[in-house]
């Protein structure tokens, strides 16, 4: 069937009224990835109305939160969330995406980092192998046996032990602006020698830090801040910024251990990770420079790994505009690209094949869905 005929089809089959509504956009993708291109309708993509509900249970003597978006019964992908490290400032983010995820047949699990708010256990000696044990008991009592597996920032660390340690039950793993292994010289690199020093000799010395912080916006850079009120609006943002203040208040020392694991020794080796790797980084990130762990990380696991630079792009950003990315990877292992460009008078969104990536670059296309180009 080729594209007119796709799209002649999914016309007939949603209402123009319906196709109005949020989850036009998405309905269209999942008929997208019947074709090898198919352009999409370009309705919103994001529904900033949902509201996810936290979960918590009593599992392996440690209690354990997350946070579920998406399809209930659809192909989990556990969420590794980054700094604050709790599951509702994670979730609450990419809950603007859970019907784009409904739509995809992703149940995506936004998991805490242990400590990290009160709801949570909070371990003084606290390691990744006791987070890779945390995974493998909420999977059990979840019931999922397979999973791909994604980080934020600092989650990274936490993500590639599961990867490395479970490496029969992770189909893939998708690293967003994610921190790797921290070693002198790519500490020195990566501009956090200090923070490096400290914590290597005092799992707890960021406390204070956290404890006297924060004036608003915090912990998020000039662009990521542009970008999230252009799309969300300074309502959406401050709250996410209120959850942010919450999670350093109720435990700033389980915050500071969190982000010490990813100093200490590791217990498993990189080149352990052999399920495929995909790695997002954007080349204006501050925070996670490009010369970093996103060279690094891929060059060192087991596996084959996909390395998706995106230009002028901060850090928070990336795992919100390149979810669908996220998405494709899992179901088409790196072989078809999301891609944003002119179709006679409009943007169109585009699911390529890669072999077909570098024409429609030359085209004028760019990566990512329209929605974030409107």
């Amino acid at each position: 069937m080729n594209n007119d005929a796709l799209n002649r089809q999914v016309r007939k089959l949603y209402p123009r009224h319906f196709l109005r509504g949020i989850a036009g956009l998405l309905v269209l993708t999942w008929v997208c990835l019947a074709a090898p291109v198919m352009a999409s309708n370009n309705r919103p993509l994001i529904n900033p109305a949902f509201t996810p509900l936290l979960e918590s249970a009593e599992l392996g003597g440690r209690t354990l939160v997350w946070a579920e978006l998406g399809d209930a019964g659809g192909r989990p992908l556990l969420f590794a969330v980054g700094f604050p490290h709790a599951a509702a400032t994670g979730a609450g983010v990419l809950s603007v995406l859970n019907d784009f995820l409904d739509r995809q047949g992703v149940r995506l699990i936004a998991m805490e980092r242990t400590g990290a708010t009160n709801r949570s256990s909070f371990d003084p000696d606290d390691t990744l192998d006791n987070y890779v044990m945390d995974v493998v008991n909420l999977t059990a009592h979840l019931g999922i046996e397979h999973f791909s597996m994604m980080a934020f920032s600092a989650g990274g660390p936490g993500a590639l032990a599961v990867a490395a340690q479970l490496p029969q039950r992770v189909r893939s793993l998708h690293l967003m602006a994610a921190r790797g292994r921290y070693e002198d010289a790519l500490a020195e690199r990566t501009g956090e020698q200090d923070v490096f020093n400290a914590l290597s000799n005092d799992p707890f010395a960021l406390a204070p830090f956290f404890q006297s912080f924060p004036p608003p916006r915090f912990f998020l850079d000039p662009g990521t801040v542009s970008f999230l009120d252009t799309f969300f609006g300074p309502e959406f943002v401050d709250e996410f910024i209120a959850e942010g203040i919450e999670s350093l208040d109720q435990n700033p020392e389980g915050l500071s251990l969190s982000r010490a694991i990813g100093y200490q020794p590791w217990s498993f080796e990189l080149a352990d990770v052999i399920a495929p790797v995909f790695v997002y980084q954007g080349w204006a990130d501050p925070v996670i420079l490009p010369e970093g762990f996103s060279q690094d990380t891929p060059a060192r696991v087991g596996g084959l790994a996909t390395v998706r630079f995106y230009p002028g792009e901060s850090h928070f950003e990336t795992h919100l505009r390149h979810l669908d990315q996220v998405v494709l990877d899992m179901r088409h292992q790196g072989r078809v690209i999301s891609m944003c460009g002119t179709q006679g008078q409009r943007l169109t969104t585009r699911y390529v094949r890669v072999r077909q990536v570098r024409e429609r670059l030359q085209d004028g296309f760019v990566y990512g869905d329209c929605f974030w180009r409107q």
